[in-house]
């Protein structure tokens, strides 16, 4: 078999992959996911970015406030990490969401935060 054979994906599709990813990896919460989903989304960002920075940017958004949302808040209620790293792991994922918008956005833009920012600042000595 030849992996290095390559395929034509819409960014739709990419993104819908990225999102789909995390959120299978926010319900599995074990040693392998949803960290496997956050370097998926580490190595493919980039290149969603050098075909459209917008769009990245709004993809890289949506991934942060999900993170929060359906991995931080849900699974970290009371701010203790499991035996996995999972939060620290998370929130290091949010880090890098953030600094890649920054990076990548013009503008006001790159001030942009999901709309559950506070839940993430909880979590961080960054309050």
């Amino acid at each position: 078999m030849d992996n290095t054979k390559k395929i034509e994906v819409s960014l739709k599709h990419l993104y819908w992959y990225l999102i789909d990813t995390c959120r299978y990896g926010y319900t599995r919460n074990n040693h392998l996911m949803p960290a496997t989903a956050f370097d998926t989304c580490r190595e493919l960002l980039p290149k969603i970015a050098e075909a459209d920075a917008e769009y990245a940017i709004y993809v890289a958004n949506q991934l942060a406030e999900e993170a929060i949302s359906d991995e931080l808040v849900w699974h970290f209620a009371e701010k203790v990490d499991d035996q996995f790293g999972n939060m620290s792991k998370t929130i290091k994922f949010i880090e890098d969401l953030l600094k890649f918008i920054e990076t990548n956005a013009d503008g006001a833009n790159r001030m942009l935060r999901p709309y559950n920012y506070e839940h993430y600042l909880e979590y961080t000595n960054n309050e």
